[in-house]
């Protein structure tokens, strides 16, 4: 569990952090390089918990990392929420209920293979869309604690990453976590369950040394 206490040098980071790290300089790259790239970092998602008797604002974490390389099939991107651990009762900003979470998966993004375009489509797709539709292909989501937990396979699960519209009721609920973007994670496993984040996007732990590069 996080209390919400955003470090300024994550603010300061992502501030000054081409967005997608990928899309520099003349090489081609893969569309899918480029959205995973993008979607790439750690999402803070505010919600009230009950921590020793009162509420406290603490934060939902959401991880995308790229696979660490390996000898043959590349394996996708890992995806994880952490779970809050000791806290008796969560809601979110809006006042819904917020239960334990935790996942581990592995995310692809399916696209032509298209290096000399990628960019344009790239651009195409975030101005027309605000994001991208990425699928996981393989995982586990764990909903509730102790025995009330339920266990849902993500193969073959979307997640639907999209930047917030700046004046949204989401985007201002996020509002007080600086100039970080804004966007939306909606998880919708196979069997129709729907789960929706609203975080605010840093860069990812490891590479907030020298994360401009």
């Amino acid at each position: 569990m996080t209390r919400l206490r955003l470090p300024l040098v994550a603010v300061l980071a992502a501030m000054t952090l081409p967005a997608p790290a990928l899309a520099q300089g003349d090489e081609l790259v893969a569309l899918p390089d480029l959205v995973l790239s993008w979607a790439s970092g750690e999402y803070i998602s505010p919600i009230l918990c009950e921590i020793g008797g009162s509420p406290e604002r603490v934060a939902r974490t959401v991880l995308i990392s790229p696979p660490r390389r390996a000898r043959g099939r590349q394996e996708g991107h890992r995806f994880e929420i952490e779970p809050l651990g000791a806290v008796l009762a969560c809601k979110t900003e809006q006042g819904e209920e917020a239960p334990e979470m935790r996942a581990v998966g592995r995310l692809r993004y399916e696209a032509r293979d298209r290096p000399d375009t990628a960019r344009r489509d790239f651009e195409h797709a975030m101005r027309r869309d605000r994001g991208f539709v990425l699928q996981f292909e393989s995982g586990r989501l764990e909903l509730g604690s102790g025995e009330s937990t339920r266990s849902l396979d993500l193969k073959g699960a979307t997640l639907d990453i999209r930047v917030l519209e700046p004046h949204s009721d989401e985007a201002r609920m996020l509002g007080n976590l600086g100039p970080l973007s804004k966007r939306s994670l909606v998880l919708q496993t196979r069997d129709g369950r729907r789960i929706a984040i609203y975080a605010a996007h840093t860069i990812p732990r490891g590479r907030r040394r020298g994360a401009a590069r």
